[in-house]
């Protein structure tokens, strides 16, 4: 069907256009004054003057609100406050939501212990492999003996340096910087582990890890050996090791049950 100039008058009465369904709701804008370079057919024209019906009596409804007493805005206020406290929780659903938080935590807690525990050994039996690297150096750049000597009763070690050395061995040590201690809940020992980390022959402690100038782990009368280890247990019952081999390599080692293994 071709498209005709249209008189906006015929659908809008007066410049107003009137909706038979809301004769209360005129719209003062005239669909042809609004599109003036636009040719519209019947059709067309209805439906824009309907849009600009519906913007139109929004607007007169917003307009409506704000010049209503103050009465009436407190009760349409109070109406969507209690709406909108309706859709909160009830206190049954927040106490079901509480138990269950608990519940978690409670399964949780336990294994999160052990692992932070786990963790803090693994740092510790680390922290003392670089004690013995530290201890190696001084040995090598003061030309004489340096020994990491460790208290499994107050849990600490502290580098020493040889200050009068004897004929093999060295006579006094002075410490040298401050003490390291092992972290709460770990200790010095093994458990019932019989098995020996590393090199060394049979199993034990050595609180007391010597090294010359050379590098080389010695004993107490300047001997090379392989048979220094630290070992580290966790109240949780992770055993870890920290051993010495006879060239000097420094080694950080975990129990796994039946066997060693490096870390």
């Amino acid at each position: 069907m071709p498209r005709s100039n249209v008189n906006p008058g015929k659908a809008c009465v007066g410049g107003r256009f009137s909706h038979p369904d809301n004769n209360q709701c005129q719209c003062a804008s005239d669909t042809k004054a609004r599109y003036p370079s636009t040719q519209f057919s019947g059709n067309q024209l209805r439906v824009s003057s309907v849009k600009i019906l519906v913007a139109c009596c929004e607007r007169e409804r917003l307009l409506a609100i704000g010049s209503e007493p103050k009465q009436m805005k407190l009760a349409f206020i109070q109406k969507h406050h209690r709406n909108s406290s309706a859709d909160g929780f009830s206190m049954v659903e927040l106490v079901v939501v509480v138990v269950l938080i608990m519940i978690i935590a409670a399964l949780a807690l336990p294994r999160a212990i052990s692992m932070q525990r786990a963790l803090a050994a693994t740092s510790d039996a680390r922290n003392l492999a670089s004690q013995l690297a530290l201890v190696k150096m001084r040995a090598a750049s003061s030309f004489t003996q340096s020994r990491l000597n460790c208290d499994s009763s107050a849990r600490s070690c502290q580098i020493e340096i040889c200050t009068s050395k004897g004929m093999s061995s060295c006579n006094t040590f002075s410490p040298q910087g401050g003490a390291i201690r092992l972290s709460q809940n770990i200790s010095f020992g093994f458990g019932g582990i019989s098995i020996p980390a590393g090199t060394q022959a049979s199993i034990q402690n050595t609180p007391q890890i010597i090294f010359n100038s050379r590098s080389i782990p010695v004993d107490s009368t300047g001997v090379p050996t392989g048979n220094y280890a630290l070992y580290l247990t966790s109240d949780t019952g992770n055993t870890y090791a920290v051993t010495v081999s006879p060239t000097g390599q420094v080694a950080v080692w975990q129990y796994s049950g039946s066997s060693w293994g490096s870390l």
